[in-house]
């Protein structure tokens, strides 16, 4: 006869384990503030334990030193790596809205009327784009082509190309980005809307674009590669890394420190021209 057991959680339901638990140098803390680790009191802490751990000892002689050197290694590793996955389980724990379609270049698009969408990018790219300084909306009544370069975003490692889902020709622009950027990353599937469009392919666009499940399992595939390779990255280069920004000196508090502005560019560039021709 089979016992039936009772299965218990230790991570309750829609609860997220902090990163420090994940790197296994915590035995249980919750995450209470969405991953924002550089304004968590508790994960400053615990890097200034980090800092104290790989102070130079104070007896050159000191026998332990070489064993503290391997320590603080293994610390910093895990460390970052629980940073990267953080980061990447923060993208793939938003749900898209099922109530528009998806490109493969992370653009959504909502139809408004039977002729007119509007248009944004998903929270997967706008999340990449929190260094963005200055937006380019293209004119109203301006006619754009599928492919087309249409909007320009300028970070600070770079400026983003973003092109047309679509041929039309420009109805609105939301004018309020360019005195609020950062609805772009708060909002992005309302406020942060990019600009809406005119269009006689409105009958073809289903077969066209992603339905929302589709965009899903998409946009989870292609996450779950990029972490696959930055995690794969990140372990041939330590502990050479250790707890350092890629492009020098500073101590790593994000995702970007991590990799470096120029992979952290290079992924934004990708995700936003993928199915491009």
């Amino acid at each position: 006869m089979n016992e039936k057991k009772d299965i218990h959680r230790v991570i309750p339901e829609n609860e997220s384990d902090c990163i420090w638990m994940e790197a296994g140098l915590v035995s249980y803390k919750l995450c209470d503030r969405n991953y924002d680790c550089e304004n968590c009191p508790f994960d400053i802490v615990m890097r200034q334990r980090s800092d104290a751990r790989k102070s130079p000892s104070t007896t050159a002689e000191d026998s332990g030193s070489q064993s503290l050197t391997k320590t603080s290694n293994i610390w910093d590793n895990n460390y970052l790596q629980a940073i990267v996955n953080s980061f990447f389980t923060s993208l793939l724990s938003r749900p898209i809205p099922d109530d528009r379609l998806y490109s493969q270049g992370h653009m959504w698009l909502l139809q408004e009327k039977p002729n007119s969408f509007t248009i944004g990018l998903d929270h997967i790219v706008s999340h990449f784009l929190k260094s963005m300084q200055e937006i380019v909306l293209p004119q109203v009544h301006t006619p754009i082509s599928t492919d087309s370069p249409c909007i320009w975003i300028a970070c600070h490692e770079g400026t983003v190309t973003i092109r047309s889902p679509l041929q039309g020709k420009v109805e609105r622009t939301n004018s309020r980005l360019i005195e609020s950027a950062h609805l772009l990353g708060t909002s992005p599937y309302s406020d942060g809307w990019l600009i809406s469009v005119y269009t006689n392919e409105s009958p073809f666009l289903k077969e066209k674009f992603l339905k929302p499940d589709q965009a899903k399992t998409l946009f989870t595939n292609q996450i779950y590669s990029i972490q696959r390779e930055v995690l794969s990255e990140l372990n041939r280069s330590s502990p050479e890394i250790g707890q350092t920004m890629c492009d020098g000196g500073m101590r790593a508090r994000n995702f970007e420190d991590i990799i470096g502005s120029i992979k952290y560019f290079s992924i934004l560039e990708y995700l936003v021209s993928s199915g491009q021709k």
